[in-house]
């Protein structure tokens, strides 16, 4: 077992030329670092092209164009890292977001707001995904969720497009730090995290080893579609630092 995984490594076959589509490569170096507990995910320079749904063509299947998690880990009790070295991870040109007809793929306009109706729901991507995990590290990237050259459908949810279209997407992580992460042009959110069970006196999470419970070191990150960069479901104390 190497705890060290590289994206460009032939058994997973990344190549960050800037035209091919890796989200294969993403998903199994991902699932490799979460079956043996953590590790590190070493994403060379490059620009990776990632990002892959399925239409369902009709209805009942609970989506109308359903995503791909690019970089999911999960349930690791060893330290993850994720370093890129500058690598840019770029959302595919062309992607649904938001409400869809399941049978002829058609723009959906609700008739009225909220609306929460499986069938019709389209989402983009989470670029990276870790959940459960003890304590997480994601640095030196930039993660373009190219918005700009989104499809987008009708609204879907309370307002807006409430789909996944993540830059990064944490959950019940015990310690997150992102450093000198660009993440921009999202369907929805450059940053969200997210912990369960959290009352009003509970500790402060993501926690320890850092003095910060999130510290978020970037060089820049705005222009969502949604909301604005970062989001937090929890109680926590989060700092950023230019």
């Amino acid at each position: 077992m190497s705890l060290l995984i590289n994206v460009k490594d032939p058994l997973y076959g990344a190549m960050g030329d800037g035209v091919t589509n890796d989200t294969q490569a993403f998903i199994a170096a991902s699932a490799a670092i979460s079956a043996q507990g953590g590790g590190t995910l070493y994403i060379p320079p490059g620009v990776y092209i990632v990002g892959e749904q399925e239409f369902a063509g009709k209805a009942g299947l609970g989506y109308a164009y359903t995503s791909k998690d690019i970089l999911f880990i999960h349930d690791c009790d060893l330290p993850v890292v994720i370093q890129g070295e500058q690598a840019v991870l770029k959302a595919a040109p062309g992607l649904k977001f938001g409400s869809f007809d399941p049978e002829t793929g058609d723009r959906y306009e609700p008739a009225s707001l909220p609306f929460t109706d499986p069938d019709y729901a389209a989402s983009a991507y989470r670029m990276i995904a870790v959940v459960n995990n003890r304590q997480v590290v994601i640095r030196d990237l930039e993660l373009d969720g190219q918005s700009d050259s989104m499809v987008l459908g009708g609204a879907w949810g309370d307002l807006g497009r409430q789909l996944n279209a993540y830059g990064v997407y944490s959950f019940n992580s015990q310690s997150l730090r992102v450093e000198n992460v660009y993440t921009h042009h999202h369907g929805l959110d450059g940053v969200m995290v997210l912990q369960v069970g959290a009352k009003a006196d509970s500790p402060r999470t993501p926690g320890p080893p850092h003095s910060d419970d999130i510290q978020r070191k970037s060089r820049k990150s705005a222009q969502n579609l949604s909301r604005p960069m970062v989001q937090t479901a929890q109680k926590t104390a989060l700092t950023a630092q230019n």
